[in-house]
């Protein structure tokens, strides 16, 4: 049990040492995007993909975020409705995420672009699926124990 309570708080440093980097480097990729779109005069293929890469950036903390509150929680009782919407939101925020990686593959104007963008993230693209799904079945698991939680404190 110690070492289950300390494998748990090592998780929660971990995830907000993560969140506080994915912060910082999300404000520099947004800067980083925002002088590039002044430096090419505001093209449409310009504004698009720094526009999806400040989205799929801002997508990182978020989900660092609600990993935490959930590794925070297991601390005490893991079985809480909060988790049961914060899981959901992950999934949510993870299909996001793939479909902006998706879209920034097609923002390439030539074919030979499109596909070699495409041969290089339908991997990633998967495992995060594969993820996402993961989330949502955790999601009504956790939704079900929960319930019979609330039943068996109500039957004592």
């Amino acid at each position: 049990m110690k070492n289950m309570n300390k494998i748990k708080s090592a998780l929660s440093y971990l995830t907000g040492t993560l969140f506080a980097f994915s912060c910082i480097a999300a404000f520099s990729v947004c800067i980083t995007s925002i002088s590039e779109m002044i430096k090419t005069g505001f093209t449409i293929t310009s504004v698009l993909d720094g526009l999806i890469l400040i989205a799929v950036c801002l997508c990182s903390p978020y989900i660092l975020f609600h990993l935490r509150k959930i590794a925070d929680s297991s601390k005490t009782d893991l079985f809480i409705r909060e988790n049961i919407t914060r899981l959901k939101k992950l999934g949510n925020t993870l299909l996001i995420f793939s479909g902006l990686n998706l879209l920034s593959a097609f923002v390439n104007t030539s074919i030979g672009a499109v596909l070699m963008n495409l041969i290089s993230i339908v991997p990633s693209l998967l495992s995060i699926l594969v993820i996402t799904l993961i989330c949502y079945i955790l999601s009504d698991a956790l939704e079900k124990a929960i319930e019979f939680k609330e039943e068996n404190e109500f039957t004592i």
